[in-house]
């Protein structure tokens, strides 16, 4: 039985694999590329999924929730999620944390709606150190994530169609990341 914290879809003829009972995902080597994956089924709502990036997540990498039909690789480098309407992504590029759908970048939010100052996401900004994230999506449509250096969830006021089967994804364009998932933290 497939589960939504199992690695189900991904290109492994750019010498990508997926180990570990599909709870791994790691990207090839290849140059001026980005590489995804998605999950085997769906994500039910209000159901937390753990993420980690290492050694490091590298300069462009993303996650969050897109439909069976988002892509899963481009030949260049950038996000992969977040770009289109098939997907939400919390996105990690050159100095720059966003979370973005259809390109357009969404304003994050503590619990109690206060808006995050880009000065708390300095720490998400570099790309040398391993992460960890956990994140739902609620019956809403919103994202909350758990992200380090953060004491509580931080709100993405994304507005997810309920009537939409939703999969985690992930991308990064380091060479030799490995994305893992888990339905419990690491």
């Amino acid at each position: 039985l497939l589960t939504y914290c199992e690695w189900g879809f991904y290109l492994p003829e750019f010498n990508n694999s997926i180990s570990n009972g599909g709870h791994t995902f790691k990207r090839g080597l290849i140059a001026r590329h980005t590489d995804g994956v998605r999950t085997a089924a769906p994500l039910p709502r209000d159901t937390r999924c753990y993420l980690s990036f290492e050694p490091r997540r590298g300069r462009f990498a993303c996650l969050g929730v897109g439909t069976s039909s988002c892509q899963l690789e481009q030949r260049e480098y950038g996000w992969l999620y977040g770009q289109d309407e098939n997907s939400w992504a919390l996105c990690f590029g050159p100095g720059e944390v966003s979370a973005r759908h259809r390109g357009e970048a969404y304003a994050m939010e503590d619990l109690s709606g206060k808006p995050i100052e880009d000065s708390a996401l300095e720490l998400l900004k570099h790309d040398l150190a391993p992460s960890s994230f956990s994140f739902l999506i609620s019956a809403t449509g919103q994202m909350l994530m758990t992200l380090p250096g953060f004491d509580a969830d931080v709100v993405v006021p994304f507005e997810v169609p309920q009537d939409l089967d939703i999969f985690v994804v992930a991308s990064t364009i380091e060479g030799g990341c490995r994305i893992s998932i888990s339905d419990a933290d690491f």
